[in-house]
């Protein structure tokens, strides 16, 4: 799959065959794949030797790194490249987008903004949606996140995961009809750019239609995100829930037992199974429901807990924070 240098002295072209096979293969991560990379890093490291400068080097490393999901291994080799040469801003977002998935949200924040003040940097969308996340999903401050989404779409109007972070953002602070207005374009958008996470543009429309109380194109949202990801398991328990508010007992459970077995741990469904269970007159299979539950739940929360929330006595804010 990954080419081989020929030739030592073709440098750059041994560096550039690396990044080519890399993006060529981003989705395939496989244990195959993985044991290819680590081998390559090694042939990328001996590369190396007696190169210390080498600024493309260690980014190619830093690249595999971040395929591998080993991100502090990647922090280092983006830190050496920057210090090689200060303006190769492609190692900025990269960096940003380390440090975001270990979690360091100062420095992710750091280097993003350092990455988009250059002028010839050509993925400042992807930086701004990035920058967006961050102050929506970790910070929790809204205004400033859809100001980085709006700056992100405004740069690339063609960018569904753009559209629905916005989306996400008008979600969190429940104005749900804005929600559904950019979650509608990111689906459309998505027709076109094939964005893998789409059956989520689907379920989070659904859930902002359920929110508002239009429960038809909540079902039919729903329906829609669990046939391009059959194995999206709270897909399920939503759809088991309206069902539930249909007074259709029989039809949620069926939906309630095909996210726990996709999810073998899913309390809440187990626990919406109970509810249905007791609805329908089925209170042996509802023991059983709450003896499973009980033992899941014993494993994180103490046995006072577990009795409050068995007992109907814990709301689900109270759960959520216990789960969290």
């Amino acid at each position: 799959m990954f080419l081989k240098k020929n030739n030592k002295d073709s440098d750059e072209s041994f560096l550039d065959s690396i990044l080519i096979s890399l993006n060529n293969s981003f989705e395939l991560r496989t244990e195959k794949t993985k044991d290819e990379i680590n081998h390559l890093i090694n042939k990328l490291t001996e590369f190396l030797v007696g190169k210390p400068f080498s600024a493309r080097g260690y980014y190619t490393i830093g690249l595999l790194f971040n395929f591998l999901g080993n991100f502090n291994d990647a922090v280092s080799d983006f830190l050496k490249v920057i210090s090689i040469d200060s303006n190769f801003y492609d190692a900025y977002s990269k960096l940003g987008y380390a440090y975001e998935k270990i979690g360091n949200y100062k420095k992710a924040l750091k280097f993003y903004f350092k990455a988009i003040k250059f002028k010839d940097y050509k993925n400042k969308s992807e930086v701004y949606n990035n920058i967006g996340e961050i102050y929506c999903n970790i910070l929790k401050k809204y205004k400033k996140a859809l100001k980085y989404h709006k700056k992100a779409i405004k740069i690339d109007p063609e960018c569904s995961r753009c559209y629905f972070n916005a989306g996400i953002t008008f979600f969190n602070q429940r104005n749900y009809k804005e929600a559904i207005k950019y979650f509608s374009i990111a689906i459309d958008k998505s027709i076109i750019d094939k964005d893998p996470k789409s059956y989520l543009f689907y379920f989070y429309r659904a859930l902002s239609f359920e929110y508002l109380g239009n429960y038809k194109k909540s079902l039919k949202d729903f329906q829609k995100t669990i046939e391009i990801d059959p194995n999206f398991s709270e897909a399920y328990y939503e759809i088991g829930k309206l069902f539930c508010g249909f007074g259709q007992f029989s039809i949620s459970i069926d939906f309630f037992t095909r996210a726990i077995k996709i999810d073998p741990n899913y309390i809440y469904a187990y626990v919406a199974r109970i509810n249905a269970y007791n609805e329908i007159g089925e209170s042996e299979k509802a023991q059983k429901d709450k003896d499973i539950v009980k033992n899941l739940l014993l494993r994180e929360f103490d046995p006072e807990l577990t009795e409050l929330l068995l007992e109907g006595k814990l709301i689900t804010d109270q759960l959520n924070n216990y789960l969290r």
